[in-house]
């Protein structure tokens, strides 16, 4: 697991650093269920971002209070966050499909190739399962 923090932590680390003026946005982290396996990846996110806003969602209980998704992810898009961490294949699928602004890393996702119809022609990251 320690591995796979690392590796999410330096995914996260891009070269747009914040600028003094303006305040840090937001990390999104969306796990696709609340699994054990997902909060141990979420736990280790959280101590690595320790100085980042992080806001946490649970894909499975979002779609059983809403209908439709598309709201939260435009909102995201319009500049609510300056990364998502999508946990899980499910928070992937959506939100690669969804966010086309926003960098979005995967987590946990057993069949990342897979993700690429989503996003042709644009360069995918994240760390797999396998």
């Amino acid at each position: 697991m320690s591995r796979l923090c690392l590796a999410l932590v330096c995914l996260l680390i891009s070269p747009a650093t914040v600028s003094p003026e303006q305040p840090p946005k937001t990390v999104r982290i969306i796990l696709s269920s609340d699994s054990n396996i997902y909060e141990e990846g979420l736990a280790g996110l959280r101590s690595a971002l320790r100085s980042a806003p992080v806001e946490t969602a649970y894909l499975n209980l979002m779609r059983a209070e809403n209908q439709d998704l598309a709201d939260y992810f435009q909102k995201i898009d319009a500049g609510g966050s300056r990364l998502v961490v999508a946990i899980g294949p499910a928070a992937a699928r959506e939100a690669l499909a969804r966010l086309l602004r926003t960098p979005v890393r995967f987590s946990m996702v057993d069949a990342p190739r897979a993700l690429r119809r989503l996003r042709p022609g644009r360069r995918l990251c994240g760390v797999a399962m396998n």
